[in-house]
Formats: structure tokens, C-alpha cells, sequence
């Protein structure tokens, strides 16, 4: 049976238009540079309106192949140039669900898939036949800027918190098992725009880099974070192999070839036809060794990472070692919650606005698009106890008297209350949905209370994970207590005498713990605590938790003040 490459790849291509649409169209070279050279290329915002309608133009008209490569080719550094603008923008923030970000997901998605759309179109018409000795580049370099762009989108819909657009994985997945059977996959090629380090790389370096953020849990990570990796470790990314052979511990990341995901994590391998493994263990050592020894590699002297990060991706990749946790779905239970809580101080603002007995000047900001009927609710909630709820009021101490005046001068804060979803939960956390609008402002690392519906009992929990897709936003929750006392903080051997705000979270069945910031205290540090009047000699044991703000460490009663 002949082999028909268009089969094997199975892409869904837009039809082409007519050709009498090409009227004032550039589609030669002399016309497109003749465009170009009216372009204010400084002007971001133009551009990202005129390239990308432009793309959209060319995809759709019916060209000969030599001349689409040739308007694709000359259309890339413009394209990195804007899409690299719009990527600084988005890098070093936190990921906040706003419009803005929504608009730069439209337009990433019409630049990057209109790129990649053009180049899919290119290797889908040339795999009629075989490559052959002397044609085998022109597939080479088809298939590598194809999976370029396909795995940029998937890429920029983990910096933005977004799903992956259906169909993207397939595509991403065929091309490279094309690559694959034709023996494509490690020839060097040069890029400039792919290969940030050498300009040179491969087909398997590509691939290899996605499957490697999907691995480590790419909605949990800042965007910052996410360009380490993506960056940082690809000189490492060969270490990275796709196998067939089974290990002793027989789990692990599992690829199937055909399908519309990434890497799939089981606890029992069992292979298919068109399924591969993941074998990451050699990485895992290297990455280990950097942990073990502190002595950063030549690899990472621009994308440097810091301990917090090697421990995720070694945490991510020890497939032997990964626990498994149980999560129970849940038939679409409600629980109210409390949002806009960003770091503790504005969490305790909340705290004194409820315990207060004159609320008129500390009461939060409720969103204005709340109906009068949760405003209504939310008075309720004022007037009951906040003990009752299982948070607990400190006595006023001069100390914290103190600190109230300085939070007063503060702003008020702002926070709002929703209901949401509940998908699924274990132990330690739980996983909500709501709609997108419901979302907007919410970040990785803010803190969040959650009541479930006949309960008077507030948990408070720290949002890990973010993404959105069709307008429904899913929120990872990591549960911290259901027992939450105020407490002062001043940091012994000190000449400063200034007490700070923290949290003192009741165990159940483990110890209680403290939530701190993590700017001003690490383990070992020996501190003074004001707990209900109390004062208490503590030192900090190990975290047991920490995000990019603050920590839960346990602690050692040492004395009383």
C-alpha cells in the first residue's frame, strides 16, 4: 500500500478562497516589501492589527507553494518582533485574568496559528510523496517551522493560563511522529527565532521543550518561571527520550502520538500501537546534581533558577517517587467565596472589618455588579460573630494596636464574594469553577476563603493553578486551615522593634503552623509571637508550604515572653 503523508498527518486546512481575492493583496516579494516599508514598525499596536489580518489573507488565497514559503519566510522577523513585544508584556506579571489578557490571547492565537497555519499547508501539499535524497531538507525545514509555531501556541496558552485550543496537540503530535518515521527529527537546522542559544537546533528540540512545560504542571508556574525552563535547560532538552521500553516501576508520562493531549501521567504503562514513553531520568539526575551541589551549570547563566524551581521540576519528573492522590468529583456543590485577598495584610484587613464593632469605616469594598440580594447577605455575615465562624478575634495588645493604626492608613480593601463550583477535591485541595467574569484580578499565590453551602466554617486556601477555556475559569485551591488566629510577629536579635501581621493556622491532626512572609523570615529564625495577649518565644522549623509571597512553617515553643 502506498504510503499517502496527508493521511498520516490528517491536518483540518481552511479551503482556499478565489482567486480574484487576491486584488490589492501583496503577494509577491516586491509587493510585500513595498508594504512593509509603509508600516510604522515602531507602533506595536498598529502592527498587531495589520500582520495578522494580513497572515489571515494569505492563508486563504490560492498561491503557488514556492511563493507562500517565500512571503512566510520574509514574513518572520516581523512577526517575532511583534510577537516577542507582545511576550514582554505578559512576562514578569502576575497572571491576572483581565481583558487585556484576553487580548492578548486573540491575538497570539490569529499570529502564531496564522504562521503556523501556513507552513502546515506547505508540508501537507509536499507529503503527497516520499521525501527523497535530495528533498529531504525541504521536508526537514517544513516540519521544523510547522512544530515551531504549533508549539508557541501551546507555549503562550501556559503563559496566558489558557487551555490549549482543541486540535493544537494533534497537529503538534502528527508532525512530529511525520518527522519521526521519515527519520526527520535530528537534523540541525538554523533559526534564529526557534534557537535562542546556538540558532541551530532540531525538530526534537522542539518537541521536546513542550513536552517538558506540559510535564511540570504549567498552569502552577509563573510565566517567568515558565521562561526558565523553556529557555534555561535547552541544552539539557536531548536528555529528554521517547521510548518503548517499560521500566521496573512501570509509571510514567505516556505519549499517544494521534491524540489531542500532551503527556499523560499513569500508574500502569501500558502501550499502544502509537504511544510512546517519556523517559526524563537522565535530566532528572542532572537536575538533582545542580539541587545537590548548589553549583549552577553553564547552562544556566542567563536563565539561572532558584531552589523552589528545581525542587518542582525534580518533584515533577521523579515519576517513581510522585504521590498519588485521590480526588472524589463532585456533583456540582456550591461554596461561597471570598476573593481580592492578594497577601495577608489584606486578608487581615477583612478579618478586623468583620470583628470590628465600628465596621462604617473599615468595611470592604463589595464589586459593584454583586445583586442587592448577596449586598444584603453580606450584611448578615457583619452582624454574626466572626468566632462563630471559626476565625478567631486577638485581643488588643498595644503591639497590635500599633499595627491596626498602620493598616488603617492603608488602603481599604477590596474584595468580593461569588459563588462557586466545586469539580473535584482531595485532601489538601480542591478544584472550583466559575464563570471567567467571576475571575477577573484573580492570581496564582492569592489567598482565598471558601464556606460550603449549611456550613459556618471558613477555610482559607492559596490559589496554585489558574486556566480558562470557553468563558469557564477552574481555580486549584490549596487548603491551608479552618482555623485561622491573628497574630503579631516581631523578629528577635533585631534593632527593629516593628511587630508585623501573620497568620496562626490550627491543625487538626498536624501541628498548627504559622503563614509568614517569605521576604522577611526563613527557618531557624527565632521570633516573638502575640498570640490572644500571649507572648510566646518561638523558632521556625521547615515550611511545610510556601508560594512566591509567604510560607507555613511549623515552629518550636521555646518560652513565654
Amino acid at each position: 500500500m502506498t504510503f499517502n503523508g496527508q493521511v498520516f498527518l490528517g491536518y483540518q486546512l481552511p479551503e482556499l478562497l478565489d482567486a480574484k481575492m487576491t486584488k490589492g493583496i501583496p503577494i509577491t516579494l516586491k509587493q510585500l516589501d513595498l508594504w512593509f516599508s509603509g508600516l510604522p514598525l515602531l507602533n506595536v499596536r498598529q502592527l498587531s492589527s495589520q500582520i495578522p489580518q494580513y497572515i489571515y489573507k494569505i492563508n486563504r488565497l490560492p498561491i503557488p507553494d514556492a511563493q507562500r514559503f517565500l512571503i512566510l519566510e520574509r514574513l518572520r522577523p516581523t512577526v517575532d518582533y511583534l510577537y516577542d513585544s507582545i511576550v514582554k508584556q505578559i512576562r514578569g506579571r502576575n497572571l491576572y485574568l483581565s481583558k487585556e489578557y484576553r487580548e492578548f490571547e486573540l491575538l497570539t492565537r490569529e499570529l502564531i496559528m496564522g504562521m503556523a497555519l501556513g507552513y502546515q499547508r506547505l508540508l501537507f501539499n509536499i507529503a503527497k510523496q516520499k521525501p527523497s535524497f535530495f528533498s529531504r531538507n525541504r521536508y526537514r525545514l517544513l516540519a521544523q517551522r510547522t512544530m515551531y509555531y504549533l508549539g508557541e501556541q501551546i507555549r503562550v496558552s501556559y503563559l496566558l493560563s489558557t487551555t490549549v485550543p482543541k486540535e493544537l496537540w494533534k497537529d503538534f503530535n502528527v508532525s512530529y511522529a511525520f518527522s519521526l518515521y521519515f527519520r526527520l527529527n535530528n537534523g540541525k537546522i538554523t533559526d534564529q527565532f526557534a534557537y535562542h542559544q546556538n540558532n541551530k537546533g532540531s525538530i526534537e528540540n522542539l518537541y521536546h521543550r513542550i513536552l517538558l512545560l506540559a510535564i511540570i504542571s504549567p498552569y502552577s508556574l509563573r510565566n517567568g518561571e515558565l521562561d526558565q525552563v523553556y529557555f534555561g535547560l535547552e541544552p539539557w532538552l536531548s536528555d529528554i527520550k521517547l521510548t518503548r521500553t517499560i521500566k521496573e516501576q512501570n509509571s510514567g508520562y505516556v505519549l499517544e502520538m494521534q491524540s489531542d493531549i500532551g503527556p499523560s501521567y499513569v500508574d500502569e504503562i501500558k502501550l499502544g500501537k502509537k504511544s510512546l514513553i517519556v523517559d526524563s531520568s537522565k535530566l532528572l539526575n542532572k537536575l538533582q546534581t545542580w539541587l545537590d551541589s548548589g553549583i549552577v551549570p553553564k547552562l544556566a547563566d542567563n536563565k539561572a533558577m532558584s531552589t523552589k524551581l528545581l525542587k518542582h521540576l525534580i518533584s515533577k519528573l521523579d515519576v517513581v517517587k510522585r504521590p498519588v492522590r485521590q480526588r472524589l468529583d463532585c456533583d456540582g456543590e456550591q461554596v461561597e467565596v471570598i476573593i481580592g485577598l492578594q497577601d495577608i495584610h489584606v486578608f487581615l484587613e477583612h478579618v478586623r472589618a468583620i470583628v470590628s464593632d465600628n465596621t462604617a469605616d473599615l468595611q470592604p469594598d463589595i464589586n459593584k455588579d454583586e445583586s442587592a440580594e448577596a449586598n444584603n447577605g453580606w450584611g448578615r455575615h457583619l452582624e454574626s460573630s466572626w468566632d462563630a465562624h471559626q476565625f478567631y478575634e486577638s485581643s488588643v495588645s498595644s503591639m497590635q494596636y500599633k499595627a491596626q493604626n498602620r493598616s488603617e492608613k492603608r488602603m481599604k480593601p477590596s474584595v468580593r464574594r461569588h459563588d462557586f463550583t466545586i469539580e473535584n477535591e482531595s485532601e489538601t485541595s480542591v478544584c472550583l469553577s466559575c464563570n471567567s467574569l467571576h475571575g477577573n484580578g484573580l492570581c496564582i499565590g492569592e489567598l482565598m476563603i471558601i464556606r460550603r453551602n449549611n456550613s459556618v466554617a471558613w477555610t482559607l486556601g492559596v490559589v496554585l493553578w489558574m486556566s480558562l477555556s470557553d468563558k469557564e475559569l477552574k481555580v486549584g485551591l490549596y487548603l491551608l486551615s479552618t482555623k485561622v488566629d491573628w497574630v503579631t510577629v516581631e523578629k528577635m536579635g533585631t534593632n527593629d522593634d516593628v511587630s508585623i501581621d501573620a497568620l496562626w493556622l490550627a491543625g487538626d491532626e498536624q501541628d498548627d503552623t504559622l503563614l509568614l512572609t517569605r521576604a522577611e523570615f526563613k527557618t531557624g529564625d527565632y521570633i516573638e509571637l502575640n498570640h490572644h495577649g500571649e507572648r510566646l518565644l518561638v523558632t521556625l522549623a521547615d515550611a511545610v508550604w510556601h508560594s512566591e509571597g509567604f510560607a507555613q512553617f511549623k515552629f518550636i515553643v521555646k518560652g513565654t515572653g
